[in-house]
């Protein structure tokens, strides 16, 4: 679904250039499961689960980076000996 939405500015140096529109077009992607009464479609689970996948990502960085540091840091004391 694409929606036209009509764009408000306070200052007119706010959004200026060639490729400025008056009207930007905002997509919405369909709903793959039903709604809730409230309109909500904000699965619990998935989000949940997004979540976690997402930290077990940043863990991971975190200890290459910390791998790689301690590398750099014994490569440098045995240039510096």
């Amino acid at each position: 679904m694409v929606a036209n939405l009509p764009m408000n500015t306070t200052n007119p140096k706010h959004l200026t250039g060639n490729s400025f529109k008056k009207e930007m077009q905002i997509y919405t992607p369909p709903v793959d499961s039903a709604l809730t009464i409230d309109g909500n479609g904000v699965i619990l689970e998935e989000q949940m689960n997004e979540a976690s996948k997402t930290s077990s990502e940043y863990k991971k960085m975190i200890t290459i980076y910390n791998k790689y540091k301690t590398l750099l840091q014994i490569a440098n004391t045995k240039i510096n000996t």
